[in-house]
C-alpha cells in the first residue's frame, strides 16, 4: 500500500494549546494545524508551512512525538493510506504572510489541555488518529 505523508502539530503557548475549529455535521471540532507533505518538503517544513497557512503563526522547537499509518478504508477510500507524523511545538510569533492562502484557513483559538482532550474524545472523524492524538496529548 502507498502511504501519503502528512504532518501536524500540537502547538503550545503559555501552558495551553492553539487549535483550529471546524464544523462538521453541525458540531464543532478542534484540530491541529497540519496537512500533506509536499514533494521535496521535509516533515518539519510541512508543519511550518501548514501552521502559517492555516493559523498565521510561526512555530518553533518542533519535536516528533508520534506517528500513525491508516489505510484508505479508514479515511477516504482512495486506494492509498495516510502516514501522519505528529509533532509538538511552541508558538513563536504571528505571521499573516501565508494566512488565508488555502481553503483550510482557520481562526486559531487558545484552549486548555483538558478542553482539548474533551473535544478530541468526542470527535468521531478519524477515530484511530484521534486515539493516537489523545495518547500523545495525555503525555504532554
Amino acid at each position: 500500500m502507498i502511504y501519503r505523508k502528512r504532518s501536524e502539530v500540537f502547538l503550545r503557548k503559555d501552558e495551553k494549546f492553539i487549535v483550529g475549529e471546524v464544523v462538521r455535521k453541525g458540531k464543532k471540532y478542534m484540530i491541529n494545524a497540519g496537512g500533506a507533505v509536499e514533494e521535496g518538503e521535509s516533515l518539519q517544513d510541512a508543519v511550518y508551512r501548514e501552521t502559517l497557512e492555516e493559523f498565521g503563526i510561526r512555530v518553533g522547537n518542533l519535536k516528533l512525538v508520534g506517528d500513525i499509518k491508516m489505510s484508505s478504508s479508514m479515511i477516504r477510500r482512495t486506494g492509498e493510506g495516510t502516514h501522519t507524523f505528529i509533532f509538538v511545538g511552541d508558538f513563536l510569533s504571528v505571521d499573516k504572510s501565508l494566512y488565508g492562502s488555502e481553503p483550510d484557513t482557520m481562526a486559531p483559538r487558545l484552549v486548555t489541555k483538558e478542553e482539548y482532550i474533551e473535544n478530541i474524545s468526542k470527535n468521531y472523524y478519524w477515530p484511530q488518529l484521534n486515539k493516537k492524538r489523545l495518547e500523545i496529548l495525555n503525555k504532554l
